[in-house]
């Protein structure tokens, strides 16, 4: 099943890539808005300086104080523009992931209305549950700090380093185990409410607990195959890039091009899990239909 999901899931991605880049589009004029300021800030500063070509090819942490310091209300300001930005593609994240849910439940509404049609209707309910998500990661965290300073107040008198690097280690385990369990819930959940077509985020919580309580080993199995692709595609770009040097300035094109292509990358994974997910909890919640058989006796006799 795991197989024949994966497949699937794979076929609807590639099918509906354009949903990629769209989002892909969105997000880097985004990007280039948000640059704009500290591009003109360094065209400032660098058009008119024999030191844009040494810069072009090393780093100089001298110009770098010095430009921190010229332009240090603008960069400041920057700060806020980021925080706004961020909030933004939280929101633009939940968005595309409602829409490309619409679309992937209905694959036959696969237009681009459709997808906006989705992204609209459950947006608000998205949002939700990425908010009760964010407060679990949140509290994950704090225990895994609170685990942390318990750890080293208990080995603060011992000189057992193996036993304080065994806890240590297992203490990151569960801080991994936790995320892990989270996000697989926030995605079930969203899946759960668009599917079900549930509004109320008590129910689509307890659904999507329900569900994952009764399909946890092949929900997780399929979530880490394709974490594993996404990984796969990070380490490759990660084994390219390092032996692409930066100078002269073509190869800065170089990487700069493989960077949008694993950005892309990226969205088609995120779009790859949602394909998956809404095709397992469909056909997992699915009702068994039962067909209802009588033998007929075979009636036999000459004419």
């Amino acid at each position: 099943m795991i197989k024949k999901e994966m497949i699937l899931g794979i076929r609807s991605v590639v099918y509906n890539f354009k949903f990629a880049l769209l989002f892909f589009t969105v997000n880097f004029l985004l990007a280039a808005i948000l640059s704009i300021g500290v591009w003109a800030d360094l065209n400032s500063n660098l058009s008119h300086s024999i030191l844009s070509v040494k810069l072009a090819s090393a780093s100089d942490f001298s110009w770098y104080l010095q430009f921190r310091h010229l332009f240090a209300t603008e960069l400041d300001n920057l700060t806020y523009s980021l925080i706004v930005s961020i909030i933004l593609y939280v929101m633009l994240q939940t968005f595309f992931t409602a829409g490309i849910t619409a679309v992937f439940k209905e694959p036959k509404k696969n237009h681009i209305i459709d997808f906006f049609y989705g992204g609209v209707k459950y947006w608000t309910r998205f949002l939700k549950i990425s908010l009760v998500a964010f407060i679990l990661v949140a509290l994950a965290f704090i225990l895994n700090d609170a685990l942390g300073w318990l750890i080293s107040w208990a080995f603060s008198s011992s000189d057992n380093a193996l036993w304080d690097f065994v806890f240590r280690s297992l203490r990151y385990v569960i801080l991994i185990s936790l995320l892990i369990t989270i996000t697989l819930f926030a995605d079930y959940a969203k899946v759960s409410g668009a599917v079900d077509e549930e509004s109320s985020l008590l129910a689509t919580i307890k659904n999507a607990a329900h569900f994952l309580h009764d399909n946890f080993l092949i929900t997780i199995t399929t979530f880490m195959i394709i974490a594993l692709f996404g990984l796969i595609g990070a380490v490759v770009y990660n084994i390219i890039g390092n032996y692409i040097t930066k100078s002269p300035w073509e190869y800065i094109i170089i990487t700069f091009t493989l960077q949008q292509m694993l950005i892309i990358f990226r969205f088609g994974i995120k779009m790859l899990f949602v394909a998956v997910e809404v095709s397992l909890y469909k056909d997992l919640i699915a009702d068994v239909v039962k067909v209802k058989t009588e033998e007929q006796p075979i009636i036999t006799g000459e004419t």
